[in-house]
């Protein structure tokens, strides 16, 4: 089972390799088995003062349609990765982290003026 999301979650670009010793196995197992059941708590997202949504254009694991209304039902932007699928942190580590750092910086520069020119 964890061979198999493990593909299906680096899809399109190939996995190889074994599971990392640090993992937690059965509680990645159990979580895996309990996603099937899960529901997100739109109520608790809407209280993090800042959501973004970055989505593979190829995910096998959650679709990007899916993705997409998320991010419409939390008003949040919303980036997608051409050629990436679910694991893209690992797989595409750079473009997820210039998204990332671009939205941090506005964040602070917002910020900054507002202490400045209060």
């Amino acid at each position: 089972m964890l061979q198999k999301f493990q593909t299906r979650s680096y899809h399109p670009v190939a996995w190889h390799g074994p599971i990392p010793e640090l993992l937690n196995i059965e509680k990645l197992r159990q979580d895996l088995q309990q996603l099937n059941r899960a529901a997100i708590d739109l109520a608790l997202l809407r209280s993090v003062p800042q959501v973004v949504i970055l989505h593979g254009s190829a995910d096998r694991i959650v679709s990007p349609a899916k993705g997409k209304a998320l991010a419409a039902q939390l008003k949040c932007p919303y980036f997608e990765i051409p050629a990436a699928g679910h694991a893209l942190p690992f797989t595409h580590t750079a473009h997820c982290q210039a998204i990332l750092q671009a939205i941090l910086q506005a964040i602070l520069q917002a910020i900054l003026n507002q202490r400045l020119n209060p």
